[in-house]
């Protein structure tokens, strides 16, 4: 089949958003002939990744140039999302473009994976696949104080924005007209199906090659300090507090934390690690390159995911494949990846509750190696099943076949 894939954020050697977009297409080039529609600033790391990968040769780059040249556009999330609108326009004229002389037999519309600014190429005589897509949740109510005064005010103002956007003619027009929507997660199922003829199929956005996380003997007792890993942006709704203030727990082991990455909240989490006194025990290791951070999540005994809205969670998916327990919180898309038997999961009602649940799940951990190196295990064979990138493309290889062709 003919394909034309559009992925606005497509990088190789990425994670989150980049990594979706290069790895989706890459999947489609195994099976079928792929146009892809990306921004211009991507060519160069893309054509440069091409040639050294067998179904290069599959993949035509077709870039669309970046409309913020010459445009008074704002820094920051707003002007993203600006740009991303304004890049969606022009990437309807190149395609219909391609069309006229490719004549695609599908499309699919993959990055940015957000509902709130829809694709515009339903617009052509193809079948458009759109998604999967994340961005059904919020952060669960009663959380302000951990988010701080930033993060209270761009949650709200997300959640504002949410509830008009779902509102806008333009997101359930794409939705009705597409033929196919995906979601990530349950959450933005349920979001989405009523704008939606039928409720969205949930498939997981990213996957992972096993391969790249060699599977780790079972680590003995080694009577020492439970070694814990975090890792993320250092903003908001990763909630990295949650994680300090359970370490100050009178049930809390004895530990040591090690937390890979930087951000906008990087002064005052390092504030509230002094102010709660756990400086001794918590390193902050700034932003890590990929190599850094596997070295310290294969050294740890148990990974911990604090986040209150996330689609996925890449970094919770590579623990698990690295067969390293996860504790993780029991919302947003964390429950469709993270299986009970794979880590222990905390129903987040109030910060008090979740530092309680994290430093008892902690110590659960530290006091039972063999549940560590059960569940390690558990997660592993998760992703193997489930969550690497030929279980999404395979998957997407059937709604291909079966949406593909003449509307």
């Amino acid at each position: 089949m003919k394909i034309l894939i559009s992925a606005y954020a497509c990088e190789p050697g990425r994670g989150s958003e980049p990594g979706v977009g290069w790895n989706a297409a890459l999947q489609a080039a195994r099976r079928h002939d792929v146009w892809l529609l990306t921004r211009s600033g991507n060519r160069a790391a893309i054509e440069s990744g091409l040639r050294i990968l067998p179904d290069g040769a599959r993949i035509r780059v077709c870039p669309v140039a970046d409309p913020r040249s010459g445009c008074l556009v704002p820094a920051g999330r707003s002007g993203k999302w600006i740009d991303y609108g304004r890049w969606q326009v022009a990437a309807l004229d190149t395609a219909e473009e391609l069309h006229r002389t490719v004549g695609f037999d599908l499309i699919h519309h993959v990055t940015f994976a957000s509902w709130r600014v829809p694709t515009r190429l339903y617009e052509l005589p193809v079948p458009v696949i759109w998604g999967p897509l994340g961005g059904g949740s919020g952060v669960p109510r009663g959380f302000g104080s951990v988010l701080g005064f930033q993060g209270r005010f761009s949650e709200s103002f997300r959640e504002a924005s949410q509830y008009v956007s779902r509102r806008l003619p333009g997101v359930g027009r794409c939705a009705r007209k597409c033929r196919l929507v995906l979601a990530a997660n349950g959450v933005t199922r349920d979001f989405l199906s009523p704008l939606c003829e039928s409720p969205p199929p949930v498939l997981c956005e990213m996957g992972v090659e096993i391969a790249d996380f060699p599977e780790r003997s079972p680590r003995p007792a080694h009577g020492g300090p439970l070694r814990i890993f975090w890792s993320g942006v250092f903003e908001p709704r990763k909630a990295l507090p949650l994680l300090l203030g359970a370490l100050t727990h009178p049930e809390a082991p004895d530990c040591t934390l090690d937390i890979a990455g930087d951000g906008p909240e990087r002064e005052r989490w390092r504030r509230a690690a002094a102010r709660m006194n756990v400086e001794g025990r918590v390193r902050f290791h700034g932003r890590l390159v990929r190599h850094e951070a596997l070295r310290l999540l294969e050294a740890a005994d148990v990974f911990v995911f604090t986040s209150l809205r996330e689609t996925t969670g890449w970094v919770l998916v590579e623990a698990m494949a690295a067969a390293c327990p996860v504790v993780a919180l029991d919302w947003s898309g964390t429950p469709d990846v993270l299986p009970a038997e794979a880590g222990i999961r905390i129903r987040p009602e109030s910060p008090a509750q979740v530092r309680d649940g994290l430093a008892r799940a902690l110590a659960r951990l530290s006091a039972d190696p063999d549940l560590r190196v059960a569940m390690g295990k558990a997660g592993r064979a998760h992703v193997a099943r489930n969550l690497t990138w030929d279980r999404y493309g395979a998957e997407m290889d059937r709604y291909y076949r079966e949406f593909g062709g003449a509307r």
